[in-house]
């Protein structure tokens, strides 16, 4: 079981990418990466991310669990910057306890890729 219990907290990344220069609005991708759970993750401390993925030829690769909670945001996979997200058949992403606020499951930017393996209804709250 993984745990975010930083402020600003990522379970698992893959990639690195930054703005070059700074503020430019250009991003250049430094690093690539592949990481895949098949456990649990639990997303508990505001402004957190379960799985993250940043850069063409990164991925993230979701078969277990990702359990949201908290009073403020959360994002249980997010993806950025070309990133290939995928929740696989069995992959569950789900808030836990009471008093839940703005919990996210899946985020993703322009030009990822989002793979989903399975049909889902999605109900805003």
């Amino acid at each position: 079981m993984i745990q975010t219990i930083e402020k600003y907290g990522i379970g698992m990344a893959a990639g690195f990418t930054e703005e070059v220069p700074a503020g430019s609005g250009n991003f250049v991708t430094r690093g690539l990466g592949n990481i895949e759970n098949y456990g649990t993750i639990q997303v508990t401390t505001p402004d957190s991310i379960g799985m993250y993925a940043t850069g063409r030829g990164s991925r993230i690769y979701n078969n277990g669990r990702i359990e949201l909670s908290g009073a403020k945001r959360n994002i249980g996979m997010f993806a950025e910057h070309g990133a290939e997200l995928i929740n696989d058949v069995n992959g569950v992403i789900t808030t836990v306890g009471t008093g839940n606020v703005g919990q996210i499951a899946i985020a993703v930017t322009k030009r990822c890729n989002f793979r989903k393996q399975r049909n889902y209804s999605y109900r805003c709250i």
